[in-house]
């Protein structure tokens, strides 16, 4: 339900929605890192995907 709410909010103000978000996942007990990423506050690093070791850099 909360997700739905978020959602609604984000139409309006994203900032909020965003902040309401990482509030949620630090009271889930979610990786900093995570939260970082969820705040918009670090740049995304490429990674491989879970069961790989190489990061995808194309889709073909």
């Amino acid at each position: 339900m909360q997700i739905i709410l978020y959602t609604v909010v984000a139409i309006v103000s994203k900032p909020k929605a965003l902040k309401w978000a990482a509030a949620k996942l630090t009271q889930l007990g979610a990786d900093e890192k995570v939260v970082s990423v969820t705040t918009r506050q670090a740049e995304l690093v490429p990674h491989a995907p879970p069961g790989s070791n190489d990061i995808v850099t194309s889709r073909g």
